[in-house]
């Protein structure tokens, strides 16, 4: 590869890395409050039954979350979130 050639390409890899290291460093820390936020959201959006119940499933995972800094959310479970 020619020296004209290399040039672009090593703008375009500095361009990346500093966009990714942009991105990742405005991410909001892992909340239990902020998991529990948008489990409530989501109850409101597609609740299948009773929101009642959704809500309340919400809250026993925040619960849950505070006491242990992992959220179980049906189907993984995302441990080393904030206590918040």
């Amino acid at each position: 590869m020619t020296r004209t050639k290399m040039i672009p390409l090593a703008a375009a890899v500095a361009l990346l890395a500093v966009t990714a290291g942009a991105s990742a460093a405005q991410a909001d820390p892992m909340k239990c409050s902020n998991e529990a936020k948008t489990c409530s959201s989501n109850c409101k959006k597609v609740a299948r039954g009773p929101l009642n119940a959704c809500l309340t499933n919400c809250g026993a995972r925040a619960s849950y979350c505070i006491k242990t800094g992992c959220w179980l959310d049906g189907v993984q479970r995302i441990c080393g979130l904030a206590k918040q």
